[in-house]
């Protein structure tokens, strides 16, 4: 189960997930994730939720998954200031910034 972090999010992430969950399909490993609120074909709008909300949502999806499958990996979670630091010194460096300016 893929549950996003920071950011406007799809269910694939704008692809960037694709090569994960195609590796996991390719060893015939069942992935799910869903589009953040507002987002794709969701309503609503994500920046409403909170993290309680978030952790409803996620334990519902998880829920419904167990009554399907036997196991269910969830990966592990990182800070969403740490993630939004990251996302955004790799996007500085794609508009061309140097690394000592992002530091």
């Amino acid at each position: 189960m893929l549950v996003h972090g920071d950011g406007t999010q799809d269910r694939s992430s704008a692809g960037g997930y694709a090569p994960l969950i195609n590796a996991f399909l390719d060893h015939d490993i069942a992935v799910a994730a869903w589009d953040k609120p507002g987002v794709g074909t969701s309503g609503a709008n994500w920046l409403d939720q909170s993290m309680a909300d978030r952790t409803d949502e996620t334990r519902a999806a998880f829920g419904k998954l167990r009554m399907r499958f036997d196991v269910i990996a969830v990966g592990a979670a990182v800070s969403w200031h740490d993630q939004g630091d990251y996302y955004t010194r790799v996007r500085l460096g794609r508009e061309g910034m140097d690394r000592e300016a992002i530091a």
